[in-house]
């Protein structure tokens, strides 16, 4: 029988932790229901993409999406235009990508869920509900996500959470909806889980091997 060598070894652990730390880093972001979106972002958008711009801020690279509204839903706000954080993105030679984020064109018609960030910016004041799931292309009326869920567009007026609450001058108040997110895993916490394992099972099996 024809037993491999210590750099054949390593080399089927490189190709090994390749194919498995991607699985493992994928997908970590569980699937949302669209009813859930529904009842949980705390404002939706029917818009036209119109402008996006690439940002770099302590460290990180992000894009600031720029749609002109059509319709708001689940908050019946009244700016023309609303501008949405996309983390990743590339400035001059230095590119930066990041897994479960949504993919915008100009020109592109959309349907977003979006929640408000913990920090706010000039240059945006929302990002994404439940990440590349809660951006939906419109096609006609239909609204599709990039994993086949889709959905027709309600009457705006049927999708606005009210009566709005109002203050003792009559005057509109901001609906404040609490929202309990999913706790998942860390990115980085499962890669540096799924190393370790294959490091531990190469030394397990280069041990057997010196024996023989």
């Amino acid at each position: 029988m024809r037993y491999l060598n210590n750099k054949q070894i390593m080399y089927s652990l490189l190709a090994l932790s390749i194919i498995i730390t991607p699985s493992v880093c994928s997908g970590f972001m569980p699937k949302i229901e669209i009813d859930r979106m529904w009842d949980e972002a705390e404002v939706a958008v029917h818009g036209r993409v119109v402008n996006i711009t690439t940002n770099w801020n302590n460290g990180a690279i992000y894009r600031a999406i720029e749609i002109g509204v059509t319709d708001f839903y689940i908050q019946g706000l009244s700016q023309d235009t609303v501008r949405v954080r996309i983390d990743g993105g590339e400035v001059g030679d230095i590119g930066w990508w990041v897994e479960d984020q949504p993919k915008f064109d100009v020109g592109e018609e959309v349907f977003v869920f979006l929640r408000e960030p913990d920090l706010v910016k000039e240059d945006y004041e929302y990002q994404v509900f439940a990440m590349s799931q809660g951006k939906f292309t419109v096609e006609g009326n239909v609204a599709t996500n990039w994993s086949g869920e889709s959905f027709t567009l309600p009457d705006p007026d049927d999708k606005i959470k009210s009566p709005r609450k109002t203050n003792f001058m009559g005057n509109p108040t901001m609906v404040t909806f609490e929202i309990e997110r999913e706790k998942v895993p860390d990115r980085q916490t499962l890669v540096v889980f799924s190393v370790a394992f294959i490091v531990s099972i190469g030394t397990i099996i280069m041990g057997i091997v010196k024996r023989r």
